[in-house]
């Protein structure tokens, strides 16, 4: 693919990038100019619009909230098509669903750094995946349509949708096989393991689905992207693979500082992840959170947080296993704590909260390092790059954006904001980028406990998929001081079970030539 230019437009969270892009959206419309506007979510259609209505600007919004029941993509891209409108209001979901060719005279506009992956792990029983097996086969181990099958699989896909409209309308496809015929048929990946769960043989569908945002930013007239940070990021590390380099925005707004006293808690020593989260005082682990004051490394450091600043009014966002129910025992709590998913981009609601307790990884689990690594082999990109972007994605970028829906944004606010987040990782990110006047204070961080006995306490199953990971890593050319590192990065082991382990798996492998590969941590 030729190179072409993506336009950034980079600025702090609350810096006003989507009230400065609206404000110059007149100047591209007296121009001649057909825009189409993408927003992350659609919760954010009702503040922009009354935005863009003081400035008499009138946008045709399309999303599953408008259309009544009618195709979202087909409504997109009839309007494309019929040209009657130069300003579209859409949410990136949509846009993604709509053919990219239609976009040659419109200049793209997208809010906020659009995903490019998406993994679903799922696990189903033999008899259960019979169902699935029915119309597809398995070529080293990767899902594909049978023979003869595909209209069957679209007939049966396009009913499933009907349904979920019309409940006279019956499938009977579960939501799962919808998922995976609807992948196949959008010809993504689906890696497929064969497995033991007590006694009984499951598969194991791991589903890749690759985003193709990037044929939407190929074919658009001009394409302008508003976002906190891209550098590092896996839409930075595709973006790049695919060819296209950056330009600055016009849509860019001024320069912007916050003015409040901002001090960042790193909580944890070393870095924060699930398993070290669940962990109780006597470092056993725990596969879920129980939900109870002081028992886990979770409610500790929340706990911590809470006591060290009792007054100020919380913000509270974490993993959706975390359980912090309406009867979750909160002492010496004295104002308010709201609770937020993950992905809170765009939101104003919170920027009353004073201070913010980030609980969340955003680390690979063991089935999305699998999927890395064919997207690793698909794309020609070494899995260490992988890993990072990964990372810089889903747990500084995420953390970034958490962090900056407290009362950080609102230029009015004078009051100091108190950030606790996962680990050093994350306090260092947060300052280097747009807290740059931040302090951090890292008096309040935990050290995870360890087992008395100091065992490992992965289990059988985690070591098969430890196993497989050192092979395929060191058959492709990775250095064993790599695997290693990858090791006690991704399985929280220590770096002398990691050497044994690696010595033990390889004992008898022949690895290929090295591809260079030097570093591991962000």
């Amino acid at each position: 693919m030729s190179k072409k230019f993506i336009h950034t437009a980079i600025a702090a969270p609350g810096a006003g990038k989507t009230q400065a892009m609206i404000e110059k959206l007149p100047d591209y419309i007296k121009l001649g100019e057909k825009v189409i506007l993408a927003l992350p979510t659609r919760r954010l259609n009702g503040e922009i619009l009354s935005r863009m209505k003081d400035l008499d600007l009138t946008p045709k919004v399309i999303n599953s909230d408008e259309v009544n029941n009618k195709s979202v993509s087909k409504s997109i891209e009839g309007t494309l098509r019929n040209g009657n409108e130069n300003l579209i209001l859409v949410t990136h979901e949509g846009l993604k669903l709509t053919n990219p060719e239609l976009l040659r005279e419109w200049t793209l506009v997208i809010d906020e750094s659009p995903s490019t992956l998406k993994f679903h792990h799922d696990t189903l029983g033999a008899l259960e995946a019979q169902q699935i097996f029915r119309m597809t086969d398995i070529n080293d181990n990767f899902l594909t349509i049978k023979n003869g099958m595909i209209t069957e699989m679209k007939q049966r896909v396009t009913t499933y949708k009907a349904s979920k409209k019309d409940q006279i309308k019956a499938s009977t496809l579960s939501g799962l096989e919808y998922k995976l015929f609807d992948a196949l048929l959008s010809e993504q990946i689906i890696y497929v393991e064969e497995g033991l769960k007590k006694g009984k043989v499951v598969f194991h569908f791991h589903t890749i689905i690759e985003s193709n945002i990037f044929e939407h930013i190929k074919h658009a007239k001009e394409t302008h992207i508003l976002s906190a940070t891209i550098q590092g990021g896996l839409f930075d590390l595709f973006s790049k693979k695919f060819g296209f380099q950056y330009k600055r925005s016009p849509l860019t707004p001024a320069p912007f500082e916050y003015s409040c006293d901002i001090t960042i808690f790193p909580m944890m020593n070393g870095m924060w992840s699930k398993t070290q989260a669940l962990k109780n005082n006597s470092g056993d682990h725990y596969w879920f959170h129980l939900a109870m004051r002081d028992c886990q490394m979770i409610d500790r450091v929340l706990a911590n947080a809470i006591n060290n600043t009792p007054e100020e009014d919380f913000l509270v966002i974490a993993n959706s296993w975390a359980d912090f129910g309406p009867n979750y025992d909160i002492p010496n709590k004295k104002n308010g704590i709201d609770y937020s998913s993950i992905d809170c981009r765009g939101l104003n609601v919170y920027k009353g909260k004073t201070a913010a307790s980030l609980l969340f990884s955003g680390r690979p689990s063991p089935n999305d390092q699998k999927s890395l690594q064919i997207l690793s082999d698909k794309h020609g990109i070494s899995l260490i790059d992988l890993i990072n972007a990964w990372i810089v994605t889903n747990k500084l970028e995420a953390s970034l954006q958490a962090a900056t829906r407290t009362a950080v944004r609102d230029r009015e606010n004078k009051k100091p904001v108190f950030l606790y987040v996962q680990d050093l990782q994350v306090a260092e990110y947060l300052k280097s980028t747009h807290m740059i006047n931040a302090m951090i204070d890292t008096s309040l961080a935990l050290t995870p406990p360890k087992q008395k006995d100091n065992r490992c306490a992965v289990t059988a199953d985690e070591k098969n998929k430890v196993a497989n990971f050192i092979k395929i890593s060191f058959e492709k050319g990775m250095r064993r001081l790599d695997i290693n590192k990858a090791l006690i990065e991704l399985w929280e082991i220590s770096e002398t079970t990691a050497r044994r382990w690696t010595r033990n798996i390889l004992q008898g492998v022949n690895p290929k030539p090295a591809e260079g590969l030097e570093q591991f941590l962000v």
